[in-house]
């Protein structure tokens, strides 16, 4: 044990100076994040940014799932909001969801902006959220999450609101159309600043970005000029196939080229409203109020219009071939063009004038109606405006008393 001591003793000491200490460069300490006023920043911009745009997603699912319900629900019920112990009509939800949306919308973009102006925080010590991410698929859902997903909600919103905009012009239409236009525009500036100058996948990573936004966007501004015109009900009309709207008050409401087909419109009373082009063959509209509704063109084939208030209503081309129209009142209805083959007249109330231009009508059908001449009595025959081929024989009191 001394002798080992004796030797430890003597290596003390020796040879030190030729000790090789380690070298820091070949274990390197790990460098501290420390945070920077821009990296703070950029992180705050982040989160806030992350919140309101998962706030923006869900009212946006939210708007597509009340805004794609059956026609008939639109029609009849009210919208329930979530996490809310309320509901509101959804005439009232298309003019209070889309400046919802709107809000949203403007609020993430602030964020937006100043999150964009910070260039100093390299990608790698950015916070790990989709917006903050390079990769393609990353990028392509944020741009739309950001730059399409808003203006395509409105869009829809102008698609439904036209159905009450039967009167004023399609506001969320036109707010669509800007939408799509500014926030393209926006778009492209934010993607015009980027540098990229090596590697081709970051410019075709771009340039799939540029397409596919500006392409939307461009797409966006047609539709929503074809809902400001009231063209998109032409390709997308309400459905309506045996629906229920009986006994109900129709105000204001465009349902143009609607598809009303066997719908059940028993005493429902039309207020404002166009038909125009609408498909309401074996309808039920027994006892419903029509009174001056524009009914151009619109298929009423063997529809039920038994006592039904067709006062001034306009028929002009309109399809009436077996039509139930026994005891309506036609009191000056414009039936130009009309086709009444079949129908039944039996006690229904027509001006003689309105009679001109009618298509099928025969001298039985004439007959059975009780046709006013009302105060052309004393004028002549041809002023009366009844189909070339028939020849009346009035009484005095102005009934028919014979038809050849």
């Amino acid at each position: 044990m001394r002798a080992s001591a004796q030797r430890m003793k003597k290596m003390e000491g020796r040879h030190l100076h030729a000790a090789k200490l380690p070298d820091p460069q070949d274990h390197p300490t790990p460098l501290k994040d420390e945070p920077s006023p821009d990296k703070e920043r950029h992180d705050h911009l982040s989160r806030d940014i992350r919140i309101t745009g998962l706030v923006l997603l869900i009212y946006s699912i939210f708007c597509f799932v009340t805004l794609s319900q059956v026609d008939e629900i639109i029609m009849t019920r009210n919208v329930e909001i979530p996490l809310a112990d309320f509901q509101i009509k959804f005439s009232s939800f298309l003019a209070v969801g889309p400046l919802a949306l709107i809000i949203i919308t403007f609020y993430l973009h602030l964020f937006i902006w100043e999150w964009e102006g910070i260039k100093s925080v390299a990608p790698a010590r950015k916070l790990p959220f989709t917006f903050n991410m390079e990769n393609l698929p990353a990028q392509i859902l944020t741009s739309f999450l950001f730059y399409v997903l808003p203006p395509a909600v409105l869009l829809f919103f102008s698609y439904r609101a036209h159905v009450w905009a039967i009167d004023v012009v399609n506001f969320w239409g036109i707010a669509a159309f800007i939408s799509f236009t500014v926030l393209g525009l926006l778009f492209y500036l934010h993607t015009h600043k980027l540098t990229v100058k090596t590697k081709l996948l970051e410019k075709l990573s771009l340039t799939a970005r540029r397409t596919f936004v500006i392409g939307i966007a461009l797409i966006g501004c047609v539709l929503s000029a074809l809902s400001i015109s009231g063209h998109l009900n032409k390709f997308f009309p309400l459905d309506l196939v045996r629906s229920d709207l009986s006994n109900q008050k129709i105000a204001r409401i465009n349902l143009n080229n609607a598809n009303l087909f066997a719908a059940n419109l028993q005493k429902t009373q039309f207020l404002k409203t166009s038909l125009q082009g609408a498909n309401l063959g074996s309808a039920n509209l027994e006892g419903a109020d029509l009174q001056t509704i524009n009914l151009t063109e619109a298929n009423l084939q063997k529809a039920n219009l038994k006592g039904a208030n067709l006062e001034r209503t306009n028929f002009n081309r309109a399809k009436l071939k077996g039509a139930n129209l026994e005891g309506a009142n036609l009191r000056m209805a414009r039936l130009k063009g009309a086709d009444l083959k079949g129908a039944k007249l039996t006690g229904a109330l027509i001006a003689g004038r309105a009679l001109g231009g009618v298509i099928n009508l025969t001298c039985d059908q004439l007959k059975s109606t009780n046709v006013l001449k009302n105060n052309i009595i004393k004028r002549k025959k041809n002023q009366l405006h009844l189909p070339q081929y028939l020849e009346v024989i009035w009484n005095v009191d102005g009934s028919i008393k014979d038809c050849f």
